[in-house]
């Protein structure tokens, strides 16, 4: 099994094989691949996602601080 080695950068999910290697692969072959994000561009996490991009629910009314705070629930 040859190995090669790339970046690259995702658009609309798909990876595009540089020009330089895609001579190496076979059309319909299998492939093997293992794929390592940087931390810049790594997926954020639920609570961040959810800042990001809050959810809109209609006739909800906030709770109070009181409402928030109460452990007797």
């Amino acid at each position: 099994m040859a190995t090669v080695e790339f970046e690259a950068s995702v658009k609309n999910g798909v990876i595009e094989v540089p020009a330089a290697h895609q001579g190496d692969l076979v059309e319909g072959g299998k492939v093997k691949v293992i794929v390592l994000t940087s931390t810049t561009t790594a997926k954020r996490g639920l609570i961040a996602e959810l800042m990001a991009n809050p959810i809109q629910l209609d006739n909800t009314t906030p709770l109070s601080r009181e409402e928030v705070h109460d452990r007797s629930l």
